[in-house]
Formats: C-alpha cells, sequence, structure tokens
C-alpha cells in the first residue's frame, strides 16, 4: 500500500518492536524510532503505532522536529484533563504553588500557613478567593517581603497606594472622599 502524503511504502508493522516502545525512552527511542521507520512516518509512544509524519505535530525542540505522540492520542489526552475537574484543579494548585516558590521563595507550607492565620479570607477585604483563583501573595516590591495574601481586586488596587502618597491623595480626590 502506498502512503497518499509521501507516496513511498510505509515501513513494515514490526508488533514486537511497536511493544517494546512502551518501555524505551530518551535514546533508546529515537534509536529504535530511526530502525524501525524510514523518515516519512514515526511510531507513537502512546499507542505504538507505526504512522506517516502527518499525523505527529512539528516540535522544535525534538531530534526529528516532531511531537513524540501522535495527534490522535495527544487530542484524547488533552480531552481527559480538560473534562477531568480533579486533574485540572490538582494542576492548577501544583502551577500555583511552584510560581509561588519561584517568585517569592514561599513553600507550599508557608502559603498554607498565612492561609491559616488570615481564616482563608484575604487580608483586606475579607472575603474568601473564587473558586478559580487563589489569593496572591502581596510583598514589598522594593524589599521583597511578604505582607500577605490578597484577592485580584484587593492586589490590583494596593498596587496605586505603592506610588506614594501623592497617588493616594488623587485616588482618594477623585473618589470625592477627600477635599
Amino acid at each position: 500500500m502506498v502512503s497518499p502524503i509521501s507516496g513511498t511504502k510505509p515501513p513494515i508493522q514490526v508488533s514486537i518492536q511497536s511493544r517494546l516502545l512502551k518501555h524505551l525512552t530518551g535514546e533508546s527511542y529515537t534509536i529504535v524510532n530511526q530502525l524501525i521507520c524510514n523518515g516519512t512516518h514515526k511510531i507513537c509512544i502512546k499507542c505504538c503505532e507505526i504512522k506517516e509524519i502527518a499525523q505527529f505535530y512539528r516540535h522544535a525542540k525534538m531530534h526529528d522536529g516532531f511531537e513524540q505522540t501522535c495527534k490522535p492520542c495527544l487530542y484524547k489526552y488533552k480531552l481527559n484533563r480538560m473534562n477531568n475537574p480533579q486533574i485540572r484543579s490538582q494542576q492548577h494548585i501544583l502551577n500555583g504553588h511552584h510560581s509561588r516558590k519561584k517568585l517569592y521563595g514561599i513553600t507550599r507550607e508557608e502559603y498554607e500557613t498565612l492561609l491559616e492565620k488570615q481564616n482563608g479570607l484575604c487580608a483586606i477585604c475579607l472575603n474568601p478567593p473564587s473558586e478559580r483563583k487563589s489569593l496572591g501573595v502581596d510583598h514589598n516590591h522594593n524589599t521583597g517581603q511578604i505582607r500577605g495574601l490578597l484577592c485580584s481586586q484587593c492586589n490590583v488596587g494596593i498596587s496605586a497606594l505603592d506610588h506614594g502618597q501623592e497617588v493616594v491623595d488623587r485616588i482618594l480626590k477623585y473618589l470625592g472622599l477627600s477635599s
């Protein structure tokens, strides 16, 4: 059978090698993939099937310029993650803790301690965080010292206060709270 895309015959289907791919990683996967496939085909690491290269998305950092997972398998994987609220919330929490550590040097335990001290509420408006967004870490931009946890609205509002008393006075005047 000739491939309609490449015009070449697909490589021999080797089920033994395909099954072995489930246990291969990194360099060994690359070597086996090159031995079995002829450049017009590739082996998907999820389904272990040999497929035409058009069935893979481009990926500049991969050795051959294409993803290791075929489009249908990648679609199933992403669909499963999107439709599973438990996975989505876990990933959101993990990403949040990772970025807090990177940006503010605060560990998950330190964040949880701050949250507990504030009874799970924003330090300014005393409202709980929304379902989709956790409380943000408020810090002094000059010293880096962490002041507390704030909701998005309070965090944005307090950023104006960092500009000094003049700006605060103008805000109060604008709102009609000062003469």
